[in-house]
C-alpha cells in the first residue's frame, strides 16, 4: 500500500534475534532499519525509530546472551 511494510519489521527481529552473531552493533542495526523505513516512505519511521531505540536495549541483550549461551553449549 506504500504506508507500510513488514520488510523493514523483519529485518530488524531477525538480526536482532542474531544480535552478537553477526558483525552489526545494535546501533547499525537500527540505523538500517530507519532507513529502510524511509524507503518505503512509513510515515511513523522517526518514531518507531525513537521506540526502538528507547525498547530495544532490553531485546538485544538478552539475545546477546541467549546466543552466547548456545555458542558455549
Amino acid at each position: 500500500n506504500g504506508y507500510f511494510s513488514d520488510h523493514p519489521f523483519l529485518v530488524l527481529n531477525a538480526l536482532y534475534q542474531y544480535a552478537g552473531m553477526h558483525h552489526m552493533t545494535r546501533h547499525m542495526v537500527d540505523l538500517m532499519f530507519l532507513e529502510q523505513m524511509y524507503c518505503y516512505k512509513f510515515k511513523l519511521a522517526k518514531l518507531f525509530y525513537v521506540g526502538v531505540r528507547l525498547f530495544g536495549l532490553y531485546a538485544w541483550q538478552r539475545c546477546v546472551k541467549e546466543n552466547e549461551a548456545r555458542k558455549h553449549s
